[in-house]
């Protein structure tokens, strides 16, 4: 049987569905790789609660519209206008994931990074 590294305490007071749980761990796992580290240490220094004031937002420096963007396409319209500096550092990781899942390294391809 798979294990799901969410505390219990979490599954219960978001009430998580076992489809939540899988995306929740996929995410978990992906942002622990070393391509998402790097990610996250070029862009913001692995500040998740960044706001440079340069329209970039969180650790993966997401910019409202991709934001918006690859939550709609994610089915996470919670997320949706809120900024990524914002919420909490699992749903960016789930973002960066599913981002890096649908349009590959390319968001995070510009110099520097």
């Amino acid at each position: 049987a798979q294990r799901f590294p969410v505390q219990l305490k979490y599954v219960n007071k978001y009430n998580l569905k076992k489809g939540e749980l899988r995306e929740i761990t996929a995410a978990k796992v992906w942002a622990k790789g070393s391509k998402p580290r790097a990610v996250r240490s070029c862009e913001s220094g692995g500040n998740y609660g960044i706001n440079t004031g340069n329209g970039y937002y969180g650790a993966y420096q997401f910019s409202q519209s991709t934001w918006n963007n690859t939550a709609n396409h994610a089915g996470r319209g919670d997320l949706v206008g809120r900024a990524p500096s914002s919420v909490s550092p699992a749903d960016q990781d789930a973002m960066a994931a599913h981002l890096y899942g649908w349009q590959g390294r390319s968001p995070w391809a510009g110099p520097g990074c």
